[in-house]
């Protein structure tokens, strides 16, 4: 009986630290008791009702919590080795494993989530003039449909925007100007894309 008492002060420290990392792991607000990472994770890693539940809870978490994590996602390029091996690895390895690219593959859906906060993610306008000139058409009509939602705040991606005035994409093309009609209404009425498109 002793023996316990003496090990109780080092067993009450122990979950003691417990308590603080896990709490300190899981502080910040949250969505039906998660954090933002988690909801970011499941927005890449997810599948439809996941990850239309994700973007809904990432737009309900403020955005200075959630749109972090979500700028990194999308400048990520994945872990070099992992990424390079993942296509050599055996079929039933990968569908147990995080495919490495998942954040490449789902950069559409992240960018329309980063939409979604408006003018308060104006903290995302440099990532999403970069994506403005991604090879996958889809994230550039996504980065153009975003930087129309945060309005006059991405006023430093109008020389971009005009840019894709010129994109092979007709879709990509109406959308920048869309969004140039928003930030820059002087600028939209410059261009010859501006009168052959209305």
């Amino acid at each position: 009986m002793k023996d316990l008492q003496e090990k109780f002060p080092f067993v009450f420290v122990i979950l003691f630290a417990f308590l603080l990392l896990y709490g300190w792991v899981n502080r910040g607000p949250k969505f039906n008791g998660r954090p933002a990472g988690y909801w970011v994770s499941e927005l890449i890693y997810g599948t439809g009702n996941g990850q239309a539940m994700a973007m809904s809870a990432l737009r309900q978490i403020d955005p200075e919590t959630s749109l972090p994590p979500l700028i990194r996602t999308l400048q990520s390029k994945g872990i070099p080795v992992y990424r390079d091996i993942w296509r050599w690895l055996p079929a039933p390895l990968r569908s147990r494993l995080r495919d490495p690219l998942a954040a490449v593959h789902n950069r559409a859906l992240i960018v329309t989530t980063i939409g979604g906060f408006g003018p308060a993610a104006r903290s995302a306008v440099p990532s999403l003039i970069d994506l403005l000139k991604a090879r996958d058409v889809m994230v550039r009509r996504s980065a153009a449909m975003a930087l129309r939602k945060i309005g006059l705040e991405a006023r430093s991606a109008v020389p971009s925007l005009a840019e894709r005035l010129k994109d092979p994409d007709p879709q990509v093309r109406k959308l920048a100007l869309e969004a140039l009609k928003i930030i820059d209404p002087e600028s939209a009425m410059k261009t010859d894309e501006y009168w052959r498109l209305e």
